[in-house]
């Protein structure tokens, strides 16, 4: 009397065990494969962020050497800026610089007036005092005004010997002397 049992068999447990074995292994491929999707997800985020941290530190690298670039160049800009005068400040600053430059050589103006050359720039026209001038004086006022700080330069100077003098006095007619401004 072999009665049958509708329970588990050996071979349905061995059926359902391989099955299960096969869903577990299918269960941690799919799980593996999606992980390793993610990781690399995340490694490519990652890598991103560091480019960006580096184009970022670069860049504030190159900032910082602009500012101090900037910074050291300051001085050099004030010393241009001083090399010409402004269109509001020049009649006042060149004529007090050749004034100045003047007593120092011992020489006296007598009449001094401003003008506009050909070329647009702007000029000091200067006379001095007849029988003052002597060629010493008249070389040293040269030197101070070409030497000056804003630029001028003298562009007309007519000079002549004087008859009958001493070797060393001259006759200097109206000299033009250019006022460099910005």
């Amino acid at each position: 009397m072999n009665k049958e049992r509708k329970g588990f068999t050996p071979q349905k447990m061995r059926a359902l065990l391989s099955v299960m074995l096969v869903l577990v292994t299918l269960g941690s491929g799919a799980l593996f494969y999606y992980a390793l999707g993610e990781t690399r997800k995340y490694g490519t985020e990652v890598n991103h962020r560091l480019l960006d941290a580096d184009a970022s530190y670069e860049q504030l690298s190159s900032l910082q050497a602009l500012k101090t670039q900037l910074t050291e160049s300051e001085t050099l800009v004030g010393k241009a800026n001083q090399l010409f005068a402004t269109p509001d400040n020049y009649q006042a600053e060149a004529l007090a610089a050749v004034r100045n430059y003047a007593t120092v050589a011992g020489l006296s103006i007598t009449n001094t007036r401003f003008a506009d050359a050909e070329d647009g720039s702007k000029t000091i026209v200067i006379s001095f005092n007849e029988g003052s001038v002597t060629y010493d004086k008249l070389i040293y006022f040269l030197q101070n005004v070409e030497e000056n700080v804003p630029k001028l330069q003298v562009t007309s100077l007519p000079v002549s010997h004087i008859t009958g003098g001493d070797s060393n006095s001259i006759k200097v007619g109206d000299i033009t002397i250019k006022i460099y401004v910005r």
